[in-house]
């Protein structure tokens, strides 16, 4: 009987001493900000799995404070202000699709470059609207799947393409354990296991690590997903419009010019206009940072993309 009661207090106690921990790793998370538990919220909060190749989606009229800002989301799961399903005949409607860098990630919803986009096109034409489709974590294929599944049928009369050069990674699958989507400590070991096991190899630096992905296999699935989107947006008489994003941690490294070139190519032989804006940013790049661990466009940096994308339309559509 002694020795029961031993078991059952020393599990009792494992259990209040995990959770001082989790509380505590929960009201350092709290007040500290840290670029992967901002993630893994955005995760828990924002996110949705599915069973298809887009392995998660936005949930409808979704909020969460994350990096510093509101991240809402509509009652189509898009960060933009609410829309109708059917555009009027006399818009001109452009959705614009991609990862975290055309959500805008880190930056207030106004400042995200496709809400830039149509202030700037507003100037001009009264009758356009730029919606923001982006998700983060997307790669081109399940960008293309978004398109096929949800997006086609708002009737766009064009989209446009925010490239960044993780869009060749293997598709990404969120946590469908409980714990790990709402465990501050399963967070904390997550992240200590990527640091010692992961990311301090060399072979496994950001720069190898995305140029390897436009390579062999990975880059015949890259040009595939590519041809789906392309030929999603023929077939559907959309034009498409590419806008490569800029990686901002390095400037002039062979490894991320040669993917841009590569990728720049790819569209361009099946006549998609594109714009790289790979190496075009002026000064620092640490000051189009969203924050100094945090290597997402900025406001500053979502204001250039914006101004580049106006050149796709040179005239009212």
């Amino acid at each position: 009987m002694n020795f029961m009661k031993k078991i059952i207090f020393f599990i009792v106690a494992i259990i209040f001493q995990l959770l001082i921990i989790e509380l505590t790793l929960g009201l350092f998370f709290h007040f500290h900000r840290d670029y992967d538990a901002e993630m893994w919220k955005y995760s828990r909060d924002i996110k949705i799995n599915v069973d298809d190749a887009r392995s998660h989606i936005h949930r409808e009229s979704a909020s969460s404070y994350l990096m510093g800002v509101d991240l809402k989301t509509n009652s189509f799961g898009f960060r933009n202000h609410e829309i109708s399903k059917n555009s009027s005949k006399d818009v001109y409607r452009v959705i614009a699709i991609g990862d975290s860098f055309t959500l805008g990630w880190g930056v207030e919803e106004a400042s995200a470059y496709p809400q830039k986009l149509e202030s700037l096109l507003k100037q001009k034409c009264n009758n356009i609207e730029v919606i923001n489709a982006g998700i983060g974590n997307y790669n081109l294929e399940q960008i293309g799947k978004y398109v096929e599944k949800n997006l086609l049928s708002l009737n766009p009369s064009a989209l446009i393409y925010g490239f960044y050069w993780n869009d060749a990674e293997p598709t990404q699958k969120e946590p469908s354990s409980w714990i790990v989507k709402n465990s501050y400590l399963a967070l904390f070991l997550r992240k200590v296991q990527m640091r010692l096991f992961y990311y301090r190899t060399t072979e496994n630096n950001f720069l190898n690590y995305y140029s390897k992905t436009f390579q062999d296999d990975s880059w015949i699935r890259f040009s595939e997903a590519a041809s789906h989107l392309i030929r999603l947006t023929k077939e559907h008489n959309i034009p498409l419009y590419v806008l490569l994003l800029p990686e901002l941690r390095t400037r002039g490294e062979k490894k991320v010019t040669d993917v841009y070139a590569k990728v720049e190519k790819l569209f361009r032989v099946n006549n998609v206009p594109v714009t790289n804006l790979q190496d075009q940013l002026p000064g620092e790049l640490a000051a189009y940072w969203v924050d100094s661990t945090d290597p997402h466009p900025n406001a500053k940096a979502q204001k250039i993309f914006s101004e580049s994308a106006v050149g796709f339309w040179k005239n009212c559509p």
